[in-house]
């Protein structure tokens, strides 16, 4: 998997819901494989004609960097916690809303009509999630319009007004 497709599946799992098990296609951090422990064996059903990567190493893959840029993102506008809203129309968009704010992952980059989650917006945050950098939204008559985004992004609305 890319690291693109890493990040899509576990931005769109932490929205719908899940809070553990996620992983991020680190070949190797499951198994916790450890070249400095000669006497570690892997689990029998494991296939070892692939051999994984030292789990040091796939601490700096970008899928990693990625997930540590979740926590952080999590870490400050979900801390208490997401309640997954109803995704709208495209199944691959997910929406969830913590106390203060309501988080929506696109995974690709395009308009964004608000009323499909059934509230109105006048301003929000989109964060474009390749470049981890945050512009500010243009909402005209409740839609979110394009961006110069090029890949997924995070939209941030403040329910604190």
């Amino acid at each position: 998997y890319s690291a693109f497709d890493v990040r899509k599946a576990a931005w769109r799992a932490v929205l719908s819901g899940a809070d553990a098990g996620l992983g991020y296609g680190s070949f190797g951090i499951w198994p916790w494989k450890d070249t400095s422990r000669p006497e570690q064996e892997l689990e029998q059903n494991f296939n070892v004609q692939l051999v994984p990567y030292d789990w040091r190493t796939c601490l700096t893959f970008r899928g990693a960097k990625d997930l540590g840029f979740l926590k952080s993102i999590l870490n400050e506008y979900a801390l208490s916690g997401l309640n997954s809203l109803n995704d709208s129309e495209d199944n691959a968009i997910r929406a969830a809303e913590s106390e203060n704010y309501v988080l929506i992952y696109l995974p690709t980059a395009g308009t964004l009509d608000f009323g499909n989650f059934g509230f109105s917006v006048n301003e929000c945050r989109v964060i474009d999630l390749q470049k981890r950098t945050i512009l500010q939204g243009k909402v005209e008559n409740n839609t979110l319009q394009m961006l110069p985004i090029l890949e997924d992004e995070l939209v941030i609305i403040s329910k604190i007004h």
